[in-house]
């Protein structure tokens, strides 16, 4: 971060986009399991770059929330969750 402020390109909007697909990796793979969250994660990264590279760019962004709400339609508790 005081990296980026260096070259004076530092904006309040500066994570939202990793923000935003932290809390859907996290959602998917069901709430506190850290196993899960790196296994969606990585799975999220690969589905990604397959969209960036066959659709358009723009679409990559969107693709985490439309796998959140698959998976919270399937699964309420996560790939990866706990029955309580």
């Amino acid at each position: 971060m005081l990296l980026i402020m260096l070259f004076h390109s530092a904006s309040p909007g500066l994570g939202e986009q990793v923000s935003h697909k932290v809390l859907a990796v996290s959602i998917v793979a069901g709430l506190g399991n850290l196993v899960g969250g790196l296994v969606v994660g990585l799975a999220l990264g690969i589905l990604e770059a397959l969209v960036q590279g066959y659709v358009s760019g723009n679409w990559s962004n969107a693709i985490a929330f439309v796998v959140m709400l698959v998976i919270i339609l399937v699964k309420p508790r996560g790939l990866f969750g706990v029955k309580v």
